[in-house]
């Protein structure tokens, strides 16, 4: 049977219900989170070599590390010139005097999950990290509030701060220094950031910027002999170098290439360049076709460079290192995950004849001893190398058979894997960007459509249940599109999908849009599945929760009560569909004000979720947080406290910090310390809601709209001392 969405929010693999002034995707899930994983030691094993030609910027760069000021120094450059190499060589020099931290700032999850470690480390309550980062206070100010209390030294790193907006406050630019990255208290310590954003406005004046430029032909040559010390003279070195333009990146892997060539034994036929000398002019004789992105000479510098490499691979009876190269750019900018290559399906394209698991294992590793690629459980390109690669114009040529293997391999990767089980999010969330990149694709063939469409499907689910409305909804519209015209508008999938469209919608806020989709979709369902269909129902509840929404009590009520007879009569008071009936039911007369009977219909189905289902269903997490808020709306203010931080804490845990249900809770508990007058702490519990919020369901949405009403209310008491009216 299709699985449909409940009538509360996402998708769901069974009924759900849905708590009060809950917006967004409900994710049935009994696991616990895995164990924190974000280490904040300076990765100083990547430097395998020397830093040949930065001696004077390193020199630099360490004197204002260990400078009494409290610094913000930011090092830029452009792809492959190697400033995270400089940036780990300064922290392995001042690590005997300063206390060294290394965060991953490539992506917002990245850097705050390095940046609590890190407050963490540097004395911050636990109790207090756990607070700030599931939202009940501010991380940022936690963070910086504890580093300028730190009494010796410290050095922090934000490395791959290419996307400056993970560091700025919600609202505000990075170079308004008032978000994750901030000046030091003078004396304490310094912040280095390494970023490809070379824009002095970017980071205000506040930063001490250096450039990393390229090396010298003198010091380019020392990096090649220092990785291919036999490969041949200085000078030719040298001159390897100048025609390699001395771009650190392009250097390390003619090295790596030489390093590999030059022991080998002089077999004859064996035409591969052994030395500086024969590996320039076999550089020299190839041509590649240029995009007008970056400098053309570089883009051709550095694509010769690794083309020679995918030769030599050739050479050694590895052809198939240059399509999985290939394959690899066509994927998403993201680690692609080794489980997602399948050598079963690759082996079914013309592109990888008769691949073998262990054949694909050697590609891979020979791909990674020549610095193509790197990542443990995954394989991660440069991003200079994925770009110059999907401009090959073999690539070109084949576009549509790399674009077929996407498909099929996220099909193979997918498969076993349902969306709405946690125990399969982390796998999930490594293939989302490559689900989500399909849609770049033509897919001419009516089978791989369809197959696109289940795909779509699939990852859509995923995305809803984790609270990512705006991915799910472009993914439920592209499997719709597919759907529609294949399979038709009221076939069973199709319909599927289109409820949770309509139910997408819903969570963004759009309720009028909803509304009419549900409409349209009920009145299939009743002439094609029967009034009485679960499927027909639960659409059937989705609309009375428009209603509700809308302000419709009454006819919200109508529905349910309709919906609610026919559940009882024909699935039982216990089953779960029955239980989502009547807890909304309760909502409605909670909505009317009747908070006596409102309360004494939430605890009786409380009971029964907590029989049937368990105490940390999502479910029973739901009526729990209604019965708070009743005992918050009856006066009971501390209890209800009390209560909302026990679900909060169980939220967090299971579905995230940033999920729809979760922020919920933690708005209503900066509406408990709005009533309790500790106005700072719901103005900063509302601020931390509404930017993540607006990340999540967008800024327009109703939810975020009512937590930014409710900030600017704080805001304005604090000034005059007022409390929130009950």
């Amino acid at each position: 049977m299709p699985r449909v969405r409940n009538d509360v929010s996402g998708t769901v693999n069974g009924p759900v219900l849905q708590a009060r002034d809950f917006h967004g995707p409900v994710t049935v899930t009994t696991q616990s989170a895995h164990p924190g994983m974000a280490s904040v030691t300076a990765p100083v094993g990547r430097l395998e070599h020397g830093t040949r030609g930065r001696a004077a910027l390193i020199e630099r760069l360490t004197g204002a590390v260990l400078s009494p000021a409290g610094r913000v120094v930011v090092l830029h450059a452009g792809g492959g010139y190697g400033k995270t190499t400089v940036a780990l060589r300064v922290a392995e020099q001042v690590a005997d005097q300063v206390r060294v931290w290394w965060v991953d700032a490539t992506t917002t999850a990245s850097l705050t999950a390095g940046l609590a470690e890190v407050a963490l480390q540097a004395g911050a309550p636990p109790a207090s990290v756990r607070e700030a980062w599931t939202g009940t206070r501010s991380a940022p100010e936690l963070l910086w509030r504890t580093l300028n209390e730190v009494p010796n030294r410290w050095l922090l790193v934000l490395d791959n701060a290419d996307d400056t907006r993970v560091l700025a406050a919600q609202g505000q630019q990075t170079a308004d220094y008032t978000g994750w990255l901030r000046g030091p208290r003078q004396g304490s310590g310094t912040v280095l950031v390494t970023t490809r954003d070379q824009d002095q406005a970017a980071w205000g004046s506040v930063a001490d910027r250096y450039p990393v430029p390229a090396l010298d032909p003198v010091d380019g040559a020392e990096v090649l002999l220092e990785l291919a010390p036999t490969a041949g003279s200085r000078e030719e070195a040298t001159e390897l170098s100048h025609r390699l333009g001395g771009l650190p990146l392009a250097l390390r892997l003619a090295g790596a290439y030489l390093a590999s060539t030059s022991g080998a034994p002089a077999l004859p036929g064996l035409a591969q360049p052994r030395g500086f000398a024969g590996y320039q002019a076999a550089f020299e004789q190839r041509s590649v076709e240029l995009t007008d992105v970056g400098t053309p000479r570089e883009r051709e510098q550095l694509s010769r460079t690794w083309e020679l490499s995918l030769d030599l691979l050739a050479e050694r009876g590895l052809p198939q290192a240059r399509p999985l190269l290939r394959l690899l750019s066509c994927l998403a900018a993201a680690p692609v995950p080794h489980f997602l290559l399948d050598a079963a399906v690759l082996a079914r394209s013309p592109l990888f004849p008769e691949l073998t698991p262990q054949r694909l294992a050697g590609l891979l590793s020979a791909l990674t001893n020549l610095g193509l690629v790197h990542g443990v459980d995954t394989a991660v390109l440069h991003p200079v190398v994925r770009d110059m690669t999907r401009q090959q114009r073999d690539v070109l040529d084949e576009h549509a058979g790399y674009a077929e293997l996407h498909l099929r391999l996220i099909e193979a990767g997918t498969a076993d894997r349902e969306p709405v089980e946690p125990a399969n999010w982390s796998c999930w969330a490594a293939l989302l960007p490559h689900c989500l990149t399909l849609a770049e694709n033509e897919f001419p063939v009516a089978a791989d459509q369809a197959l696109l469409a289940v795909v779509q499907h699939r990852a859509a689910d995923f995305a809803d249940a984790i609270g990512h409305a705006q991915d799910a909804y472009a993914l439920y519209q592209r499997a719709l599109a597919v759907l529609s015209r294949t399979q038709g508008p009221e076939a069973a999938t199709t319909l599927t999908v289109r409820h949770n469209l309509a139910a997408v919608l819903r969570d963004r806020g759009d309720l009028a849009s909803a509304e009419a989709a549900f409409r349209e979709i009920h009145g299939v369902q009743q002439r094609v599945l029967g009034p009485e269909h679960p499927n027909t129902l639960t659409t059937r509840q989705n609309l009375a929760g428009v209603l509700r929404d809308r302000g419709d009590l009454s006819g919200a009520e109508d529905e349910l009560r309709a919906v609610h007879a026919v559940r009882l009569r024909v699935q039982g008071a216990d089953h779960p569909s029955t239980l989502i009936a009547r807890n909304n039911l309760a909502m409605v007369v909670w909505d009317r004000g009747d908070l006596a009977s409102a309360e004494i219909e939430f605890g009786a189905v409380l009971a029964v979720q907590q029989r049937v289902v368990g105490p940390e269903h999502p479910n029973t997490l739901s009526v729990r947080h209604n019965l708070a808020c009743i005992v918050r709306d009856r006066g009971d203010v501390r209890a209800a406290e009390v209560e909302l931080r026990e679900v909060l804490a169980v939220r967090a845990r299971v579905l995230g910090a940033e999920h729809p249900e979760t922020l919920s809770t933690r708005n209503n508990l900066a509406w408990l310390w709005w009533i309790r007058h500790d106005l700072a702490s719901a103005e900063e519990a509302f601020r931390e809601v509404h930017a993540a919020r607006s990340r999540v369901l967008g800024p327009e949405h109703p939810s975020t709209l009512n937590t930014r009403h409710a900030l600017e209310q704080v805001a304005a008491a604090r000034r005059l001392d007022v409390r929130p009216e009950s």
